[in-house]
């Protein structure tokens, strides 16, 4: 179960809230980028997070065991920082994505609600939907050799020695 700080949890339990989902996506090249479905910009962490009037988040519903948790994220390729062609070259494949919970009015009131890398990224008619994959997906890539009955190594060959 996950503990909430004071001042989030009184904010939550106030039953008048004033939340927007903010997510961070920091790419391979260390380009920083932040988005909000707030209707003005917020700023923590370092971190500001324009308005992304199109951008919507799926629901993540949590799943037990080593299964591999997924999301996506929806938007309109309207914003200068996620362009098309940054797509195309790949720029946003295996970004670090974090989602949060923030109070809009309050912004150090706020949960990490999760982490997760982009996976597939799929662009149609202006608009892009990308997979947000759970940190259990790295359990899923194979790593190292398979040896089995039929084995492609030959006795000497360069792998071994």
């Amino acid at each position: 179960m996950r503990v909430l700080e004071a001042g989030i949890a009184a904010h939550l339990a106030s039953g008048a809230t004033t939340l927007a989902t903010c997510w961070r996506i920091e790419r391979g090249d260390g380009v920083v980028l932040g988005f909000t479905d707030h209707d003005e910009a917020l700023s923590f962490g370092g971190t500001a997070y324009a308005p992304a009037h199109g951008l919507d988040g799926s629901e993540a519903p949590s799943k037990l065991g080593a299964q591999v948790d997924t999301a996506e994220v929806v938007g309109v390729l309207h914003s200068d920082a996620i362009a098309e062609e940054d797509i195309l070259l790949g720029r946003f494949d295996g970004a670090e994505v974090e989602t949060w919970r923030v109070n809009w009015r309050d912004v150090s009131q706020r949960w990490l609600v999760r982490r997760a890398t982009i996976g597939e990224i799929v662009r149609e008619d202006g608009v892009f939907r990308a997979e947000l994959r759970s940190g259990q997906a790295a359990l899923n890539v194979p790593r190292g050799r398979v040896y089995q009955a039929l084995c492609d190594a030959e006795l000497g060959d360069a792998r071994w020695i």
